[in-house]
């Protein structure tokens, strides 16, 4: 196999598999909690960036059977970074277009394909949690982020408008029910699209370094929005798994209908 592929097909969660062995000696508590920031911020930029090469990888592939596309894609309408949702949602579906012309029809993911990615999701992150002994940095984070994931469903992955294929659902029956309950879930705070933005934003923030000549806290007004309950580790890390596990799914429906090699 070659290598954009297998790296296309690695789950974007072996990068928190490296995080117990580097904490084996380190128990984690009041006394080691000035390395909290840094692990996580350390494994928050290296899935960003993880995700981001993935993506121009499947670019790249897709260029490499398509000639079309490599003109399309990388002459007329080039991407950046790939690391907003934007970028990511034209990855996806110029993938979805590419197995529905080989398929002959429309694709998607199956409804219990979509049950799966979110339950595998959860598991892995509660795994990560309890492997590398978090409670005494992390407890409350961790609490809030299973709060705000427990509403999600297969509803709120992949949507088609008339123009793109978008990753995540705008949720338009969670919206609704937004004024009916006050549980902190997703379904009743806001979207998972709205959980991207503020990954995305923090990516910038983590990246560039802006928080150097700001102040370490937020402000006051800062934490009184509603959204400010999506600055969180733990959903940064699902919505980027969710992402990255939809991607495999239909990359290796791809490599299946066209006949790609895989042992190449």
């Amino acid at each position: 196999m070659s290598k954009h592929r297998e790296f296309i097909l690695r789950p974007i969660e072996s990068i928190l598999e490296e995080v117990p062995l580097a904490l084996r000696n380190i128990s984690p508590g009041l006394d080691t909690m000035g390395l909290y920031e840094y692990v996580m911020q350390s494994l928050f930029l290296k899935m960003t960036g993880f995700q981001e090469q993935k993506m121009k990888c499947i670019c790249w592939e897709l260029a490499t059977d398509d000639y079309v596309y490599r003109y399309e894609r990388y002459k007329k309408a080039p991407l950046g970074e790939c690391s907003d949702l934007k970028e990511k949602n034209i990855v996806w579906g110029d993938l979805i277009e590419h197995v529905a012309k080989l398929e002959g029809h429309a694709v998607n993911i199956a409804e219990e394909e979509k049950l799966l990615i979110i339950d595998e999701t959860k598991h892995v992150l509660e795994d990560f949690y309890k492997q590398t002994n978090m409670e005494g940095w992390a407890q409350r984070e961790f609490h809030d982020y299973k709060m705000l994931i427990s509403n999600c469903s297969k509803e709120c992955l992949t949507f088609k408008t008339k123009k793109t294929m978008e990753l995540f659902n705008h949720c338009e029956n969670c919206v609704r029910r937004n004024s009916s309950g006050n549980d902190g879930s997703i379904c009743k705070i806001g979207t998972l699209g709205e959980a991207y933005k503020a990954l995305f934003e923090h990516r910038n923030r983590c990246a560039h370094n802006t928080l150097s000549y700001q102040h370490n806290l937020p402000s006051l007004q800062t934490l009184c929005k509603r959204e400010y309950v999506f600055e969180n580790y733990f959903l940064h890390f699902a919505l980027l798994i969710m992402i990255d596990k939809m991607i495999i799914c239909v990359f290796r429906h791809y490599l299946e209908v066209s006949n790609s090699d895989f042992s190449l």
